[in-house]
Order: structure tokens, then C-alpha cells, then sequence
């Protein structure tokens, strides 16, 4: 057992760990009683991201505690990770205060990408402390060393609470809610977690001769998998000419597979390579069935950047998009600097590849920060596509989706619908002032109109499309009810709902779609007892290639014995009863 951290730095572990959990825990109080600076997204947003990524950073970094580029570092890195933090708040900040709605969604992605962002930059500087340069062995060393350890004070932890669970639910079982209400408190909650956890983190790395070890039987099992990895990439690609790439094009979530098999192929190629100078040399077989693989590689992320930019040239730029646009560029320039190297040495030694790992990932590192500051900031750019998009005239007024960018954009979003909303432009086209308007107004993106509008019949019915054969009575309209699932979707204020009529079987049925592409889910109604009786939803399992809802063809029910199938031009739905309509049906049919 190799013991490689002494007790004075397993000690100052615990004490950060401490002082985080007691941060975190002020922190937590404040939001609770409604103090600053819960009162303030920008310094609440900013503190969190600092008293999160700055301790983490330094778990993983930090060797010998004394040493004064720890200092530095923390300086540095605290007065971004501050500023990063301040920003996400800002993009948070409610700019309508009688609306009561607060943007959280940047949180999830700031919390993402500077988890990868640290963990990259924590194996680099504890590389560069170690050995005064960025060695690539040990680059490689401290990767798999951090990712273990975290993998291992997880479970730690996880394991701990468990036993305090199993602890509080026994004493519960005798009558005794002492410790179940002890293990609940959050004063309880924060700093033994961090006790515990700083404890856990001394135990791990003062043992990270056994870390290797593991990471060794990794090592092995994935060289187990990556000729299936090169096999399956090379006959996808393979099959594509047979099957044309109209069928990727279709699914909607094709890029996110080909990107997921290119970088499972990438990570897998590296951790073979890790050590070994001539790693293929004993298996010819499977270098050259990796050469093959690298020099396809790039058509992997070259299809999913063809895939994305159909999307974006379509709808304009979304945050999940350049999301998407942001791991294409990156897994692009591995495979096209993979497949580069592999030419120049067929014989495949890593050292090549190491240099282009240490550039790329150093690269990478950067960016995550960079998008999540003003500078690139995703929110930003979707704002001001959509906005573009609707003066160029790719987005008609009737189709801007002034939801989107009130709820999914925060600041920028807000701003530019304001902006909109006082212009010329929005004054003279009725229909667009009014999409904005209502989604400035919003509490929320699914509750868009105040309950007196919902309540109006004609402006239910100004809600719906209606397929031929089909028309609305008010009795129905009134006895919708916009709390149930799908018909409040149809009150949302943005008229994408489509209704239609048809028989089948002796019986009338009223059934719902959408023009929108998302929504798999719709309400179905049937003509019973003279008035429509809500029984169940509509399944929509697809279109063929990027056919839409056919406003002048009424629904077709297909004759089937097992399964309620009904089309509309190339769309085919399903009608799903609901469990109490199935239940009633068969009362019915008893008595």
C-alpha cells in the first residue's frame, strides 16, 4: 500500500471539505428565510459557483497544500469562476416582476460544463506541479486518478447515507423519530457531508496505488470491447449507401447516436494507447482494423454536423443546437486530427496522438468557460437568430416563437421580445404583438393566457384548426377543460392544435394533433350519450420523411382488429383509451 499524501494535507482536505459544506449551508439558509443574498441572482448564482467549482477544483488538483501556486490558482480560478457565476445570475434575473417567473435553465448547463471544464483543468495543473511540465503519462495518470477517486468518494458518501437511513428507519420502526428528524435538518445534512466526504477523499488518495489497479482492469476490459466499437462504426457506415441517409434524417436524434459511437471509439483508442509506445504491435489484426476505423471516423461527425445544420438552416439556432454545433466541432477535430495521424503512421504510436490530445483538450477546457460568459454565451446568439430569422422573413409573425425565447433564453431572450414588442414593426402586424405580449405576460411556458381569456369560447375556438367535416359546437368548447393534460397545450395561445371528426364502427370520435413535431401526445373525445366525452389520447408514431399534418384531408380510420389506427396524408396515429374509459366501457357492456 503506497501511502502518497501526509496527514497535514489529508487534514486540510477535511477542513475545506468543512468550510464548503458551512458555505453552502449559509447559502442555503438564505434562500430558505428569503435574505440576501438569495434577494440577489447574481450574487447567489455567483457565491454558488464558486463555493461548488473552486473546493472541487482543488480536490482534485491540489498535492501539497503549502505550496504558493495553489494560492495563485485559487485567486485566479475563484475570480472566474465568480464572474461566470455572476453572469448565469444576471441571465436569471427576473425582468418582469409582476410575472413571477425566474430562467433556471442556464444553471444545468454551467453546472456541466465547468464540472468537465475543472476536472480537465485540475489534471493539468497537478500534472504540471508533478512534473514541471505537462507530461502526457502523467496528464493521462492524474485523468484516470481523478475520475476513479470521484467514481469512489461518490460511493462513499452514498454508502453513508444509506446507513444513516437504514439508522433513523429502524429507530422509526420502535416508535423513536429522534434521528429520522436529526438526518433531515440541513444543519445536519451540510457539514457532515462534508466532514464525511473530506475523510473519504484522505482514505482515497492516501491509497492511490490500489486507484491504478483498477484503472488497469479498466484498461483491459475496454481493450476487450474496441474492436466491436471499430466494427460496429465501420458497417453503420457501411450500410449507409444501401439505405440512403433520408432515414438518419428522419429520426431527429441520429447526430447524438453517430457523436456518441465517435467518441466511445476515441476514448476507447486512447485508454488502449495509453502506455505502450507500439500497443498494436502484437495484434495486426486489430491495428489495422483501427486504421480502417480512424480513416472513417471523420464522416461520423461530418454526417451529424450535416444532420444539425439541416435543423438550424430550418428553425434558426436553439441553445440545445449550438450545444450540439459545440460537441460536433470538438469530436470533428479529434476524429479529422485522428484520421490525419493514422495516415502519416499507419503503425499507429500514441505519441503522435498525445500531442493532439493535450492541444485539443486544453482547447476544450477553454471553450466550456468561454460559452458560458457574454462573450459566447449560447442564450445570446439563439436570441438573436430567432429575432433575425423572423426579420428576414424565414419565420412568419403567426409562427414566432416568442414562448421559447421568454422561457428557454432568460435575459437575452426577455430583452429582445421587449425590444420587439417596441417596434414599429410589432405595432403594425397584430398577430405578432399579440404572441408577444402573451408571452411576456406569462407565469409560465405552459399556463400562456390569463383564465378569463382561456374562459372565452371564441377565443377557444380561434385555437383550434379544424379538418374537413369537422366543426365546433360551444357546448364543447366550454367543457374543455384547460387543466387536463394535452388540452392545456391547445390553451397555450399559439393555435397549433388540429381537430377532426370521423366514424369507425358505428362510433364518432373527435381526435387531436399538433403541428408541432414534439407533440407525440394529444386528447381524444367520443360521441357518447349526445355530447363529447373525453377517453383517452392520440399517439402520433411519426411521418414519413418531413411530411406534416394535411389541413385539407380529414383523418382515415385504418381497419384493424388489434390496434385503433387511423392516418392523415403520410402521418399515422394510434388511439389510446385511458384506463377509466376502458373501465366503463366494460360496465357498460355487462349490464
Amino acid at each position: 500500500m503506497n501511502n502518497t499524501i501526509s496527514n497535514e494535507n489529508r487534514l486540510a482536505l477535511i477542513i475545506l471539505a468543512v468550510g464548503q459544506s458551512l458555505v453552502l449551508l449559509l447559502l442555503h439558509k438564505a434562500i430558505n428565510h428569503t435574505v440576501w443574498p438569495a434577494t440577489a441572482p447574481v450574487w447567489l448564482h455567483a457565491l454558488y459557483t464558486a463555493a461548488i467549482g473552486l473546493p472541487l477544483f482543488l480536490y482534485l488538483g491540489a498535492t501539497h497544500w503549502r505550496e504558493r501556486a495553489n494560492g495563485i490558482a485559487a485567486v485566479i480560478l475563484g475570480g472566474v469562476l465568480f464572474w461566470l457565476g455572476w453572469h448565469n445570475g444576471w441571465l436569471s434575473t427576473p425582468l418582469l416582476e409582476d410575472a413571477g417567473y425566474q430562467y433556471k435553465g442556464g444553471i444545468f448547463s454551467l453546472g456541466c460544463g465547468l464540472f468537465v471544464a475543472l476536472f480537465i483543468l485540475a489534471f493539468f495543473f497537478r500534472t504540471w506541479r508533478e512534473h514541471g511540465r505537462l507530461d502526457y503519462t502523467g496528464l493521462l495518470e492524474n485523468s484516470w486518478r481523478n475520475a476513479l477517486t470521484l467514481s469512489f468518494l461518490g460511493l462513499f458518501i452514498l454508502v453513508f447515507w444509506l446507513l444513516l437511513f437504514l439508522w433513523s428507519k429502524l429507530f422509526d420502526v420502535i416508535g423513536i423519530d429522534f434521528f429520522a428528524e436529526l438526518f433531515s435538518e440541513p444543519e445536519f445534512i451540510y457539514p457532515v457531508t462534508g466532514l464525511v466526504g473530506g475523510w473519504g477523499l484522505g482514505l482515497i488518495r492516501s491509497r492511490e496505488s490500489m486507484i491504478a489497479t483498477v484503472r488497469k482492469l479498466c484498461e483491459v476490459l475496454i481493450r476487450a470491447l474496441l474492436p466491436l466499437v471499430a466494427l460496429i462504426l465501420m458497417l453503420f457506415l457501411a450500410a449507409l449507401p444501401f439505405t440512403g441517409l433520408k432515414p438518419l434524417w428522419n429520426t431527429g436524434f441520429a447526430a447524438s447516436l453517430m457523436l456518441w459511437l465517435a467518441a466511445i471509439l476515441l476514448y476507447f483508442f486512447n485508454a488502449v494507447s495509453a502506455e505502450h509506445e507500439q500497443p498494436f504491435d502484437n495484434a495486426p489484426w486489430l491495428r489495422r482494423l483501427l486504421l480502417a476505423a480512424l480513416l472513417l471516423l471523420p464522416a461520423t461527425a461530418i454526417l451529424a454536423g450535416w444532420s444539425l445544420g439541416l435543423r438550424i438552416d430550418q428553425y434558426g439556432l436553439t441553445v440545445a443546437r449550438l450545444w450540439g454545433a459545440f460537441v460536433t466541432l470538438f469530436i470533428g477535430l479529434f476524429s479529422l486530427g485522428y484520421a490525419a495521424l493514422a495516415v502519416l503512421d499507419q503503425r499507429l504510436h500514441p505519441a503522435r496522438f498525445r500531442r493532439w490530445n493535450t492541444l485539443l483538450g486544453a482547447a476544450l477546457a477553454s471553450a466550456l468557460v468561454l460559452v458560458h460568459t457574454p462573450v459566447l454565451d449560447f442564450h445570446k446568439w439563439s436570441a438573436q437568430s430567432q429575432v433575425a430569422r423572423l426579420e428576414n422573413g424565414s419565420t412568419k409573425p403567426e409562427e414566432f416563437d416568442a414562448v421559447y425565447l421568454r422561457f428557454n433564453l432568460g435575459t437575452y431572450g426577455t430583452d429582445a421580445l421587449k425590444a420587439l414588442q417596441a417596434s414599429a414593426w410589432a405595432e403594425d402586424d397584430i398577430t405578432l404583438k399579440n404572441r408577444i405580449d402573451t408571452a411576456l405576460t406569462a407565469t409560465s411556458r405552459w399556463q400562456r393566457q390569463t383564465p378569463a381569456q382561456q374562459d372565452d369560447t371564441d377565443w377557444r375556438r380561434a385555437q383550434f384548426r379544424l379538418l374537413p367535416g369537422t366543426e365546433l359546437s360551444d357546448e364543447f368548447l366550454e367543457a374543455l377543460a384547460p387543466a387536463e393534460h394535452g388540452i392545456h397545450l391547445c390553451m397555450a395561445g399559439d393555435a397549433h392544435c388540429i381537430l377532426g371528426d370521423f366514424e369507425y364502427r358505428g362510433q364518432r370520435y373527435r381526435v387531436s394533433t399538433s403541428t408541432r413535431s414534439y407533440h407525440r401526445l394529444s386528447p381524444a373525445w367520443q360521441w357518447l350519450d349526445n355530447e363529447w366525452h373525453l377517453i383517452g389520447t392520440v399517439r402520433r408514431f411519426g411521418c414519413k420523411g418531413q411530411a406534416g399534418v394535411d389541413l385539407e384531408q380529414a383523418f382515415t380510420p385504418i381497419d384493424s382488429s388489434a390496434f385503433f389506427l387511423f392516418s392523415n396524408g403520410a402521418c399515422l396515429y394510434q388511439l389510446q383509451p385511458s384506463g377509466s374509459h376502458v373501465r366503463k366501457s366494460l360496465i357498460d357492456r355487462e349490464n
